[in-house]
């Protein structure tokens, strides 16, 4: 298995993680509802701004990686 694929489903099971624990909150009424979705937004928010920077860093990463040994 691959570097990429090893990332990818730690990734995964990070995202599966917290939806299950959203969940269990939401189901046992530990946070109101207002709440779960304002955190929802934010971490959804979150990630997609540390998905933008990793999949910049590695591509820039890799392109630097070629350009050196070509």
């Amino acid at each position: 298995m691959g570097i990429i694929n090893r990332f990818l489903l730690f990734i995964y099971a990070g995202v599966v993680l917290l939806a299950a624990l959203f969940v269990i909150a939401f189901a046992t009424r530990a946070i109101s509802a207002d709440i779960l979705v304002n955190e929802v937004r934010f971490a959804l928010h979150q990630s997609v701004t540390l998905t933008a920077f990793i999949v910049v860093a590695v591509f820039s990463g890799y392109f630097m990686l070629y350009s050196y040994f070509t």
